[in-house]
């Protein structure tokens, strides 16, 4: 088994989750330091007044690649695998604002922070995809990234 990463297969993930994600376009970003995924915790905002954490979650799947598809089925899973990840991540963010108890719209970008699912803040990156080859088995694509969204209170 050995794993394959296809140039383009970051790029094309990339603009599918954009597009598929309108909420995490329009949050402001913050870059996650690295170390904090084994801390348990990445703060989201630091106030004169307060600081906003939150436990960043891994958001992560595949797909199973049957037979010897071409590349263009390779690429359609990675739209697939991106445009499912952009509603996960959407819909983490509505459960980040339904939190409060103070009617807040779940669609609100306001006053909201998401880490950057692309990159960490020392440049490493946090999106990792590939595809597992087998010559015996069934290979599969997959994605994983680390999230986290905060409604700062200012």
């Amino acid at each position: 088994m050995s794993v394959v990463a296809h140039p383009n297969f970051e790029a094309i993930f990339r603009e599918e989750f954009l597009k598929s994600a309108p909420l995490y376009v329009a949050a402001s970003k913050v870059r996650m330091p690295h170390e904090d995924i084994r801390l348990g915790a990445t703060v989201m905002y630091r106030g004169a007044l307060h600081e906003e954490s939150r436990c960043p979650v891994l958001v992560s799947d595949y797909r199973v690649v049957e037979g010897d598809p071409t590349e263009e089925a390779h690429i359609a899973i990675v739209i697939g695998l991106a445009r499912e990840a952009g509603v996960v991540v959407d819909g983490l963010i509505r459960v980040e604002n339904c939190k409060g108890l103070d009617g807040t719209d779940p669609r609100d970008t306001a006053m909201l922070r998401v880490t950057n699912i692309f990159e960490h803040l020392d440049g490493r990156s946090n999106l990792l995809i590939g595809q597992i080859v087998s010559e015996k088995e069934i290979g599969w694509m997959y994605y994983r990234f680390h999230f986290a969204a905060a409604r700062v209170r200012m």
